[in-house]
């Protein structure tokens, strides 16, 4: 009788406060964040990017692309374009408004995610699992980095979208008018990430899952079939819109990952590994990262032992989310919410420009911590009298962990530097992070980025060109042209046909006053590109000034630059 009393006092708690609760935890978890400047992606995106800094420039994002033409002019995100020109706008391009939206943005997905949780699981399993999403550390990511906006629309549009869909069905009904509604939901969340092209699915899921009565596969297809003719219609419009404006469909950059180009086989054997950090992060996010790059994740082209636990540990969840999923069809949904949402970042389906990021698990994280709400729940549910307070207690202290690895994460993303600096302490034997920071701190003018550098080069494997040649071109920018001669002809070495390459060296070589050489590198490229415009330039210049007039030209970026 007590225990029912318990039971039924902290609902009504949960009812009256709930939703302010997790609002409160959503805003206490990301507010350390909120003295952050630019950093990362936010730097090109938003402060770089000034096609979006005036109002008469606004509707041209319609038609242009997320990244600017010289970091290779991919993606398209109109929502997620215009709303960081709003806000540029408004703040006058201070980072501090960015920040109040993305905290105000998080903490209503996490709103968001309690309202749709409380329509399929009892409200303390509902409450853990909103709570343990709102104080997640891997969603600092998405939160502390201003261009995670675009995750936290689509992710937002995608929940209530999934979450009305439920509350219609259970009424009512669809009427027309609200499958507009929810193609409008999905128009607009396309348009701040390409990420929920998945919706269709998770409404087939939740529709297995909040159905009381028992319906044939063609009985459900019947009813379902006008709405998800309508959502694929959406779909399909965003992707040739899309399609024009980048002018690809894929449109995943100029640094679209290692798996670019791989048969399917190679991706899934790459994959596998990566699916004990997925797990890891999700369940025990101590350690976190912005680099998740070569060695700790690289292509696999053959099945090895390692990948032997990850099979395991998706048999044991599948099997165990089929076993329950005629008792608890809301905890099968959970789970195929986590593995759809997943399909994207998976590379399974299409490559994107990654192979492991923190901010791609925010979406399916909703799934995974409404997994680990039930869990919470039935700890409490099943626990006995004496011990019930003391299981509470476990799952308080695991909300407040959560809270203060969040707290600490976000002032990370605080700008380059720090970031950077951040990064290669995590992942110290990571190349990219090395050359980031090297890249930083010679454009600073400080001494330490040669050594982070030429370090990011020992680091990398003997093959690769980029970091190399971008190595070589950071420093002869910086005016280290000795320096940055060995990088340029090792850079050389490897690709010998690069015109861009030697056409930065010759000129590397020319203000060095060493002309006989550079002719003879712009000459020698010219035997393996006959005709090559910028090297046959180079040698005009070269008959024609002196080497101390030789200014090293205005270059396309760095990592598009290769030919």
């Amino acid at each position: 009788m007590t225990g029912a009393v318990e039971a039924g006092g902290s609902d009504n708690l949960i009812q009256r406060h709930g939703t302010p609760a997790i609002v409160l935890l959503a805003v206490a978890a990301s507010i350390t964040g909120i003295r952050n400047r630019f950093a990362y992606d936010d730097v090109r995106v938003i402060y770089e990017d000034t096609r979006f800094h005036s109002l008469l420039s606004l509707w041209h994002v319609l038609n242009h692309t997320y990244w600017l033409p010289k970091y290779g002019g991919s993606l398209f995100r109109p929502l997620s374009s215009l709303g960081f020109a709003l806000q540029w706008l408004a703040g006058g391009g201070s980072p501090v408004l960015f920040h109040i939206v993305s905290i105000a943005f998080y903490a209503a997905v996490c709103a968001a995610v309690f309202g749709l949780a409380r329509q399929l699981f009892d409200k303390t399993a509902a409450f853990a699992g909103a709570a343990i999403f709102a104080v997640h550390p891997v969603h600092v990511e998405a939160v502390a980095n201003v261009v995670g906006q675009a995750e936290l629309g689509a992710a937002a549009l995608v929940i209530v979208a999934v979450s009305q869909y439920i509350r219609w069905t259970r009424s009512t009904g669809l009427s027309s008018r609200r499958v507009v509604a929810l193609c409008a939901m999905y128009g607009c969340a396309l348009m701040f990430k390409e990420k929920p092209i998945v919706l269709p699915a998770l409404i087939v899921a939740a529709d297995f899952a909040s159905t009381q009565t028992a319906q044939t596969v063609r009985e459900r297809g019947r009813r379902l079939w006008p709405l998800l003719a309508a959502l694929a219609f959406v779909g399909l419009a965003f992707v040739i819109w899309r399609t024009m404006v980048i002018g690809s469909v894929s449109g995943a950059g100029q640094e679209a990952g290692v798996l670019l180009g791989q048969p399917f086989r190679i991706r899934v054997l790459t994959m596998l590994p990566v699916v004990l950090e997925w797990i890891r992060l999700f369940i025990w996010p101590a350690s976190l990262s912005a680099d998740y790059s070569s060695p700790r994740i690289d292509i696999a082209t053959y099945f090895t032992a390692t990948m032997i636990p990850a099979i395991v540990v998706l048999s044991g969840v599948t099997a165990i989310a089929l076993h329950v999923r005629r008792a608890h069809p809301a905890v099968m949904f959970a789970f195929v919410w986590a593995v759809i949402g997943m399909l994207i970042p998976s590379n399974l389906i299409v490559v994107t420009g990654f192979v492991l990021a923190e901010r791609a698990l925010f979406l399916p994280s909703v799934g995974v911590a409404l997994l680990l709400g039930v869990l919470v729940a039935m700890a409490i549910r099943h626990a006995a009298p004496s011990s019930r307070r003391a299981v509470l207690a476990a799952a308080c202290m695991m909300v407040v962990a959560g809270l203060v690895r969040s707290s600490l994460r976000n002032p990370v993303w605080k700008d380059n530097y720090t970031l950077l600096r951040q990064t290669v302490d995590d992942v110290p034997y990571s190349w990219k992070s090395h050359l980031m920071l090297g890249e930083l701190l010679v454009s600073q003018g400080k001494g330490e980025g040669i050594l982070e550098m030429g370090l990011a080069v020992k680091l990398s494997p003997p093959n690769d060109v980029m970091t190399r040649y971008v190595t070589a071109r950071r420093l002869h920018i910086s005016g280290q042209q000795a320096i940055a001669l060995p990088y340029y002809a090792a850079a050389i070495a490897l690709d010998p046909s690069n015109a861009t390459i030697r056409e930065n060296a010759a000129y590397c070589l020319a203000q060095m006053g060493r002309m006989s050489d550079a002719v003879a590198v712009a000459r020698e490229g010219l035997k393996l590109k006959p005709g090559n415009p910028p090297l046959t330039r180079f040698l005009v210049l070269a008959d024609s000034v002196g080497h101390s007039q030789l200014q090293l030209p205005s270059l396309p970026h760095d990592r598009a630059a290769l030919d």
